[in-house]
Formats: structure tokens, C-alpha cells, sequence
């Protein structure tokens, strides 16, 4: 018997997806796979197998751990989805899924080839910086931090541990003057204090955009 679950109950995430400039289409099908896993109503197999295999396997590109045949096996469990899942809301998802991987390919390319987000929308593949131009020492991204990954006090520049920080991204929205920024991990490192500094005393360099010298763009 067919559920009666429709692509209205996914909500959340702008579907269909839209195609800004800063958007991903690596990560909005990853945050459109969970949703769709946690909204089956789990009666029909296919449709949950599927589901969570495409979670499994996007999850991993978006990780910076995606494999040359991803695109292939995607492709095909998105195909067979169109034939044998029980409900409208499987086959809208999956041929959305279909649909970027047509028109958005050099991205999932640069994913899976070069482990790179563009849009540096998949935390996995950035740096997180806390911008010394900007910052003014207010402390909301250190008391947020679940990894005590940032340091400084009041009227001091805030500075992000690297090799502590998981991130999470928890720092970004919680900065009132959005000094929390993003690099590519594989570009070069963005200047900043080594260790907390008074606020204006640090003049940092404008980041390069370009890769470590050995990585092809």
C-alpha cells in the first residue's frame, strides 16, 4: 500500500533548491536526505533503505571523504527509488537529487576530486577565523563554543583553536558583528593573532583566495 506522504512535508531547507551563489548543493541534499529519513512514516523498505543509503554516501562527500563512484551509485538508487518507493514524497526528493547532480556536477566534482566546497557552505571541508578586523572582544562566541575552542576575554581580539575546534558553526549566528568567517581548508590560512591581542592592535592581511602551492584549483 502507497503512504500518503507528500514533498510539502519536508520543510526547512527552500526545496526545490534555488541555486544562490552561497547555497551548496552538496548540502542542501544532505540536509534534505535527513529530513527525508526522519519524515518517512517507515512502512515501505525501500524507501527507508534508500533513504539512508544516500544519507550515508552524501554525508561522506560533504565530509571530504567521498569516492569516485559516488556520483554513479547516487545515481543509480535515485533511479531505482523512481520505479519502487511507495510514496510522492521519496520520488520528488530523489529526482531533485537527479537534478543537481545534471546541472550542478562540477560542484559535486570539486567535492569529491579536489575536497572542496566553493559556496564553503560543508563545514568539513572549511577553516573557521575569527576575523581580527572585526572582532570586538564580546565574548558571545566563547561562552557558546561546546569545545571551549576559543579564546579571549573582554576588549581583547577572539581567537579560534584550529586543531581544538570541531566546527560546529555553533559560533557563527551568536556574533553580533559577524567576525566569525570561513576559509577554504585547502587554501592558505587567513592571518590572524596566534593568541588573544587588544581589540585594533592587530592588522591582518587580506585572505588569499587561491591554494597551497602542490593543489591544482
Amino acid at each position: 500500500m502507497q503512504c500518503n506522504k507528500m514533498i510539502s512535508n519536508i520543510n526547512g531547507i527552500g526545496f526545490p533548491y534555488s541555486g544562490e551563489r552561497d547555497r551548496c548543493s552538496v548540502d542542501y541534499v544532505f540536509r534534505l536526505l535527513d529530513q527525508l529519513r526522519n519524515t518517512l512514516c517507515g512502512k515501505g523498505v525501500f524507501c527507508r533503505d534508500a533513504a539512508s543509503q544516500l544519507y550515508s554516501i552524501v554525508g561522506s562527500i560533504r565530509g571530504g571523504e567521498g569516492k569516485s563512484g559516488d556520483v554513479g551509485l547516487i545515481r543509480e538508487i535515485c533511479q531505482a527509488s523512481l520505479q519502487l518507493a511507495d510514496c510522492e514524497m521519496t520520488r520528488e526528493a530523489v529526482k531533485e537529487i537527479l537534478s543537481l547532480l545534471d546541472t550542478d556536477g562540477e560542484n559535486w566534482d570539486a567535492h569529491i576530486t579536489r575536497r572542496r566546497c566553493p559556496s564553503l557552505s560543508c563545514e568539513s571541508l572549511t577553516i573557521f577565523y575569527i576575523d581580527p578586523a572585526v572582532c570586538d572582544g564580546c565574548g558571545k562566541c566563547t561562552d557558546i563554543c561546546p569545545e571551549s575552542a576559543i579564546g579571549g576575554s573582554p576588549a581583547l581580539i577572539h581567537v579560534i583553536d584550529r586543531e581544538v575546534c570541531t566546527r560546529c558553526a555553533a559560533c557563527e549566528p551568536v556574533c553580533p558583528v559577524s567576525a566569525i568567517k570561513r576559509a577554504d581548508v585547502a587554501g592558505v590560512p587567513p592571518k590572524t593573532p596566534d593568541a588573544p591581542v587588544p581589540v585594533g592592535s592587530f592588522k591582518a592581511e587580506p585572505v588569499r583566495k587561491g591554494l597551497r602551492k602542490g593543489l591544482r584549483p
